[in-house]
Formats: C-alpha cells, sequence, structure tokens
C-alpha cells in the first residue's frame, strides 16, 4: 500500500468538472490561489499570537466566520465528491452533512437516484458536485475522473452482525437476503454463512484500494475521522462541519463469543484484508495531519 496521501487541492485542480476556466473560482474575479491566501490569513488572525494572550474576542470571531464560508465555497466550487457507503458502515448523520453543505448539488444513490430534496432524478446531471450512497463507484469514477473518493468501514464481523440486527428490526423485503433470514429465522452464524452476506465490503470496493481514497474513516475511530475529514478537506471552520465534529461519539463495539467472532472473519477473507489496509492508511494519514 502506498505511503502517500494525495493533494487534496491538486487532484481538484486536474478534474476537468471540478476546476472552473482560467484558474478561477466561480465568484466573479476571485483566483483559486487568493482565496486561499484569504483563507489562510483570516486563520491567522483567529487566535492571539504569544503566551498568555487574551482570549479570541469579537473581531477574532468574525474572522472565523467568514473564513468558514469562505471554505464552503471553496468547497462547493472546486471539489466533485463520490461518497460510498458501504451498508452499515456509514455513521449517523453524513449524508444530512453532505447534503448540508453541497445543497442543490447533492444527490443520493440508493433503490433509486434522489436529488437533495428526496425527488427521484432519472440520471446525475452535470451540476451534481457530491453522490453518496450504493453506488457505482468504478463507473462513476470514470465519469468524474477528478472526484475526490470518500468512504467510512467497519470492522467485517462487527458489519455482518449489525447487518443482520438492523434487519431483524427494520426489514428491507426488497432484499431477497433479508427476506430469507425472516422466512428461514436463521441465528446470526447462519446469516453470516449465506454467500450473499459475505464480503460485502470487498464487493462494494471493487478494485480500489484504501490509496484511491481522499478519505477513509473508521467507525471504530468516529471522532479521530470526523477530525481527519475535516483536514482533509481543508473545512476545519465550516459550522455544519464544526456541529458534526462536536457529536462525535467512539462507536462501542457489540460483544460476541470468541468462537463466533472467528468463524465469521474466516468467512470474510477479502473484506478483512481491505479493512487492515484500510487501518494502516488510517493510521498513517491522521499522522501526517496531526489528528
Amino acid at each position: 500500500m502506498t505511503a502517500g496521501f494525495p493533494d487534496l487541492q491538486a487532484r481538484s485542480a486536474a478534474s476537468p468538472r471540478a476546476a472552473p476556466p482560467a484558474d478561477r473560482a466561480r465568484s466573479p474575479g476571485l483566483s483559486r490561489g487568493l482565496a486561499r491566501a484569504l483563507r489562510d490569513f483570516l486563520e491567522s488572525c483567529e487566535t492571539p499570537a504569544g503566551a498568555g494572550a487574551p482570549a479570541p474576542g469579537a473581531a477574532a470571531r468574525w474572522c472565523r466566520d467568514l473564513r468558514g464560508s469562505l471554505e464552503t465555497a471553496l468547497l462547493q466550487q472546486e471539489t466533485m465528491i463520490l461518497s460510498l457507503h458501504v451498508p452499515l458502515a456509514t455513521p449517523p448523520g453524513f449524508r444530512e452533512l453532505l447534503a448540508g453543505v453541497f445543497g442543490e448539488g447533492f444527490f443520493a444513490s440508493y433503490h433509486e437516484i434522489t436529488d437533495c430534496r428526496g425527488r427521484a432524478v432519472p440520471e446525475f446531471p452535470p451540476a451534481a458536485r457530491c453522490i453518496h450512497g450504493h453506488i457505482p463507484l468504478l463507473r462513476l469514477r470514470a465519469r468524474y475522473p477528478g472526484a475526490l473518493l470518500v468512504t467510512w468501514v467497519m470492522d467485517p464481523v462487527q458489519r455482518v452482525a449489525a447487518q443482520y440486527r438492523y434487519w431483524q428490526r427494520e426489514p428491507d423485503w426488497r432484499n431477497p437476503l433479508c427476506e430469507a433470514l425472516h422466512r428461514q429465522q436463521w441465528s446470526l452464524l447462519e446469516f453470516a454463512r449465506q454467500p450473499g452476506a459475505r464480503n460485502e465490503m470487498a464487493r462494494f470496493c471493487g478494485d480500489l484500494r484504501p490509496a484511491d481514497f481522499a478519505f477513509v474513516g473508521l467507525m471504530e475511530e468516529f471522532p479521530r475521522s470526523v477530525e481527519l475529514l475535516l483536514r482533509r478537506l481543508q473545512v476545519t471552520a465550516v459550522p455544519v462541519f464544526e456541529a458534526y465534529r462536536r457529536n462525535a461519539r467512539p462507536l462501542a463495539p457489540a460483544p460476541l463469543p470468541a468462537a463466533e467472532a472467528a468463524e465469521i472473519a474466516g468467512l470474510n477473507p477479502d473484506s478483512c484484508r481491505i479493512y487492515a489496509q484500510c487501518r494502516d492508511w488510517f493510521q498513517q494519514a491522521c499522522r501526517a495531519a496531526g489528528v
């Protein structure tokens, strides 16, 4: 696995869909270089220098608010995000977070394609800036070659157990595996042994590996993952992201008998291998970002 991490701004600038003409942001007359310089200057004004400096006052708070608005505009204008939702491996509220940031540019793909208001649409329009869901990542990556890929992963053993319990509570009768679970009254291990329940994460990721993603969050490291996401996207002052960070809570793994956990791990070798790679990527990315 590669040790380096993709330069987000360089990747965005390389995208024919993500980069406006003549290296300019869509705000009239404001180049991306100038916008970034202004963002960095505002950040330097937020915290008084020197030991014993007074707490930030109204001017510093104004600078932070302005920086948040600028970061939001830069993200919306320069970035195309493809957000892969591996079933049961995306934290609560993440879809709503992306929809809140990208607004009219947000689209979801589950049983159908929907816009930010939940209305069904036949296809992803050219105006899409963020696509989230159970998406055909390889096909969309070819369509949006400069897009940033983001995803969350979960320990495959815990993910299988979470899927089983979720379908017990909230059946999805459109899914044949869920229908069979209820019809056959499977135990967790009986469910885990079904071909359709095995290596789910590997099926969703396909040939992609952690190094192909701009961000891979770990459900088991939820607070640190949110902090890493903010830094990777350079949105450390955007209010909706800050609120998401404040509400981040660690995920407590569900207790499982050791024998059951070992069998489920053995049934998911490809997903376990990818998950181990994701953990390595995550630790390296956190060290690089100072998280």
